[in-house]
């Protein structure tokens, strides 16, 4: 599964204890009828309980009739002087144009994040501040 990497200098999986560490699997699907046209999908992928995400792997199981590029990015949060990655954003232009017989369109996948308790975070955030 390819990585999505945290922005440079950001606290990562290798900065913390294994212990500190929790796994979090989650997955999308976004599917578009047919002759429907072209429309944005997208949803966030939230670390739980207020947790950190260190690590992120993605595999994408399905793209069909979707346009350019999928669009991947962190979702930061501010705490104080610093902001942490704690949702990753997915999605998609799916487009299936007009003619009602045709395709369908879909956008599928699934991943692990590794997360970390704030407080764990913000304390190596703050201590080894590189960015």
């Amino acid at each position: 599964m390819p990585s999505f990497p945290l922005p440079p200098g950001y606290p990562v999986e290798s900065d913390f204890q294994p212990n500190q560490i929790v796994s979090e699997s989650f997955s999308w699907e976004f599917h578009r009828n047919p002759g429907r046209g072209g429309q944005n999908y997208g949803e966030n992928k939230d670390a739980s309980n207020g947790s950190v995400i260190v690590a992120l792997e993605y595999n994408v199981e399905s793209d069909h009739n979707t346009v350019r590029n999928p669009d991947y990015h962190w979702e930061m949060t501010a705490h104080g002087v610093v902001n942490a990655p704690e949702a990753w954003h997915v999605g998609h232009r799916l487009d299936t144009g007009n003619n009602p017989v045709g395709p369908g369109a879909t956008f599928k996948g699934s991943g692990t994040m590794k997360v970390v308790a704030l407080k764990d975070w913000l304390l190596v955030a703050i201590t080894q501040r590189t960015w």
